[in-house]
């Protein structure tokens, strides 16, 4: 039973070049990381009229915080979206 127990722990466990014990997260734990609109912008350089008209779209206020793939898609749909209907 122990012996089990070590194999499972070895799996989770693995030993970096420096000799030191590092887990890895597991695929399901790992989660995107959520900034702010605003650091969005500042990141990805999006222009200061496409971001008021992207926040007017989604009726975003300051602050909001999203994940790198929300803001994108966001964009995407914002930026093909049709003009006037």
């Amino acid at each position: 039973m122990a012996r089990k127990n070590n194999e499972e722990l070895n799996d989770q466990v693995e030993i970096s070049e420096t000799g030191v014990n590092i887990e890895q997260p597991k695929k399901e734990d790992v989660k995107e990381e959520s900034k702010t609109i605003e650091v969005w912008k500042k990141e990805l350089k999006i222009k200061d009229w496409i971001f008021v008209g992207l926040c007017t779209f989604m009726n975003w206020a300051s602050g909001k915080s999203v994940t790198k793939k929300e803001f994108e898609e966001h964009l995407n749909c914002f930026l093909n979206a049709k003009i006037g209907g």
